[in-house]
């Protein structure tokens, strides 16, 4: 498998490093932060993640959020765990009684690492 590097000084303007240590970088776009840790490598979790973004999921066209939504718990659950893992941030889900379904909507420093890491 090929590896692709990340020019951490290429960043789109709108993400700014926080702080950067020996084994994670710290990445802030608006108010939320995430964490990834280093190397940033392909793993089974990320893949997932990217897979369920494009089923079940979306990135809106300006990347200012992550939305998540499907009727099985578990797999709400499984997401909220892959962007835990992957990025650091938790987000709780909300229940749509009237379609019966689950809600996850993640900001935008998710959307933008999504986009920028999912060809991995």
């Amino acid at each position: 498998m090929e590896k692709k590097l990340i020019d951490l000084d290429n960043l789109p303007n709108n993400i700014k490093i926080v702080e950067i240590g020996t084994d994670m970088v710290k990445l802030r776009s608006g108010r939320e932060i995430a964490v990834l840790k280093l190397p940033i490598l392909p793993n089974p979790d990320f893949s997932a993640l990217v897979g369920h973004t494009m089923g079940d999921g979306h990135i809106h066209k300006d990347q200012q959020h992550f939305h998540f939504t499907n009727k099985s718990i578990e797999l709400i659950n499984d997401v909220k765990r892959m962007v835990e893992f992957n990025f650091g941030v938790k987000r709780v889900e909300t229940f749509r009684s009237e379609k019966n379904i689950f809600d996850l909507n993640f900001p935008a420093i998710i959307a933008k690492l999504l986009v920028i890491l999912g060809p991995l």
